[in-house]
């Protein structure tokens, strides 16, 4: 059996999410002898059904009710004293609501990330680049648009193809494009797509980018934990091997690499001046894109949190989460500087094979896989996303609604119904 173990506040981890972010958190405290209490917006996960989880708690979506999502926060808190809760928030608005109302949340719990002036610095992607570029740091040509002419404007002072995103994280960014980012191929598309996000979003802004097309260098991801002076404690590597939709989606299979190798010096050397720059503190993550007209890594993003695919850190020797959860109750720091593990592998199960296999034959031919193909290119260790079959409810759950997924996927294919119009609601109405 699973138990919390003793520590000098009594604290348990609060992980808020409902995916694989939240699972590989879950699971990472649960080999540790900790069980966790997860948070979500409702009961349609696998997560919950996980032997590591404390208890499960539905709240309410932070992004349609921010302040009644505090108050829930705070009743959660009041329930567990006199022990103390410590979030670990798995998406952007959830740590900015936190860190915006930490006053409130204090009493109840431990904030194992930096204030929200730092983590903003952050998540505000132009203010984030002009940090990149006062420290040298490569960017991506960009243009911060509050407007429909302003957005016209990208197209003679960036080049095709180009990449459209919320500056910050915004829901409503991702109902009008369907997906978080969208990205252009050709003009008339882009100027008809900017054209409907203003009509419905008159005082709209948006990130405006170059987009740098793909290479025979996959992305990297530099992940690690600071500490309160902004300095790394540890150095994780990995690469994107697939994400869907290809190009502009979520990764559905990564590859842990040695940070020792000196190709990823410069984009470790890059990460530690940018979070170093900002003082930032707590789990993060920093992609990088490699332009081979400029022969060089460009930082794409920050995030200040933990990331999707991060059971796979657990797996090759750096439990990020429950280290960070250590450093912050002053606890000694076992963590090693690199991976134990120098390459693994994970791939989001069902999707990645249902996918590359299967759904891109009727969307995107180019990046159809055989299995043969698919199974060579994921290195041994091997795990999918954190997931077990020793976790049978939740391993279980996970397949039924992955399978629910993928079937509805298919089905806005071959209909061709735009991802940010529900299904069942474009289904009825078009008979």
């Amino acid at each position: 059996m699973v138990t919390n173990t003793e520590n000098k506040l009594n604290v348990v981890p609060v992980v808020i999410g409902s995916s694989y972010n939240a699972y590989g958190i879950v699971r990472s405290f649960g080999e540790e002898g900790i069980r966790s209490i997860l948070i979500t917006t409702s009961e349609r996960n696998f997560v919950r059904y996980s032997k590591y989880l404390e208890r499960h708690v539905i709240m309410t979506d932070v992004n349609k009710d921010e302040e009644l999502f505090i108050s829930q926060l705070v009743a959660l808190g009041q329930e567990l004293a006199p022990r103390k809760g410590m979030f670990f928030p798995t998406h952007d608005e959830q740590l900015a609501a936190i860190a915006a109302h930490k006053e409130e949340l204090l009493p109840y719990y431990e904030l194992p990330f930096s204030d929200l002036e730092v983590c903003r610095q952050i998540m505000d992607k132009a203010n984030f680049r002009q940090v990149c570029e006062a420290e040298g740091i490569p960017t991506i040509k960009e243009r911060l648009v509050h407007t429909q002419e302003e957005a016209l404007a990208c197209l003679q002072e960036l080049r095709m193809p180009l990449i459209a995103k919320a500056n910050i994280w915004n829901i409503d960014v991702i109902r009008s494009f369907g997906n978080k980012i969208a990205i252009f191929y050709d003009e008339n598309t882009y100027r008809e797509q900017i054209r409907c996000y203003y009509e419905a979003l008159p005082n709209g802004e948006l990130l405006v980018q170059e987009y740098i097309e793909d290479s025979d260098r996959d992305m990297p991801t530099v992940n690690c934990i600071t500490n309160r002076e902004g300095e790394m404690i540890c150095v994780y590597v990995s690469e994107k091997v697939r994400q869907y939709p290809p190009q502009i989606g979520t990764s559905t299979a990564m590859r842990a690499c040695d940070p020792e190798d000196p190709i990823f010096q410069p984009v470790i050397e890059y990460t530690r001046r940018m979070l170093k720059a900002v003082g930032f503190y707590g789990l993060s993550g920093t992609e990088f894109k490699y332009d081979p007209q400029e022969n060089v890594y460009k930082i794409v993003e920050t995030n200040a949190r933990s990331e999707f695919c991060n059971y796979l850190q657990t797996l090759v020797g750096q439990n990020m989460a429950y280290q960070l959860y250590r450093y912050h109750l002053g606890q000694t720091v076992t963590v090693p500087y690199y991976p134990v593990l120098k390459s693994a592998s994970a791939f989001v199960p069902f999707n990645d094979r249902f996918y590359f296999l299967h759904l891109n034959k009727y969307n995107y031919p180019n990046f159809v896989l055989s299995g043969t193909k698919r199974k060579a290119s994921l290195a041994k260790p091997v795990t999918g996303y954190g997931l077990t079959p020793k976790d049978m409810p939740a391993y279980i759950m996970a397949y039924i609604l992955s399978a629910i997924s993928g079937v509805g996927a298919y089905i806005r294919i071959k209909h061709n119904i735009p991802n940010n119009a529900r299904l069942l609601d474009y289904l009825f109405k078009k008979r």
